[in-house]
């Protein structure tokens, strides 16, 4: 077991830093060299002197990749609300405070549509990355509308707790419009 500064956690896409963590294997089930590299290219550096440590546990990816989630529900919900000024807020924020993450790139593209058109467009790749982190999690359910992205349908993400869709591909046009998958 050696020391190190920085974990990658490559199937969420996520960085998790911390001085005083052990780590016991890799992301991929390797253990990462003490330097450059790591098991999926991450740096790793040797971590200060400590006589306590602390594990990683699955609870604390599950706990940051619903922080992830959440950034995405903002955007899906100001979609919703055909609020595109939220929803390019909220994309920035997501790609600014997870640049690591699988959804990045996709939430920077939102973040500068110029239409709400354009923006749905686009939710459609955020979409399928947050369900990919989603995955495994019971916080979350996946919604479909068929007549999304031009009758090719479209999935998104809401809370387990959600009774009705609210559908962000077509908004006040058709605000329910689609079910849950099973």
């Amino acid at each position: 077991m050696k020391p190190i500064k920085t974990i990658a956690i490559c199937a969420l896409g996520l960085t998790f830093s911390s001085t005083n963590l052990l780590a016991q294997s890799g992301c991929c089930g390797e253990t990462p060299p003490p330097t450059e590299g790591g098991c999926c290219g991450d740096k790793t550096t040797p971590a200060s002197k400590s006589t306590s440590t602390e594990t990683i546990t699955s609870g604390t990816a599950v706990s940051n990749s619903n922080s992830i989630l959440e950034g995405y529900n903002a955007v899906a919900t100001a979609l919703y609300k055909d609020d595109l000024g939220s929803a390019k807020k909220a994309a920035a924020n997501l790609a600014k405070h997870d640049e690591k993450s699988s959804m990045a790139t996709s939430a920077k593209k939102l973040s500068q549509a110029k239409t709400i058109k354009e923006a749905r467009s686009i939710f459609n790749d955020l979409s399928a990355a947050a369900i990919k982190i989603a995955k495994t999690s019971k916080e979350w359910k996946v919604a479909h509308c068929p007549m999304a992205n031009g009758n090719k349908g479209g999935d998104w993400l809401q809370k387990a707790s959600d009774t009705r869709v609210n559908n962000p591909y077509f908004g006040a046009a058709m605000a329910h419009c689609g079910s849950f998958k099973k």
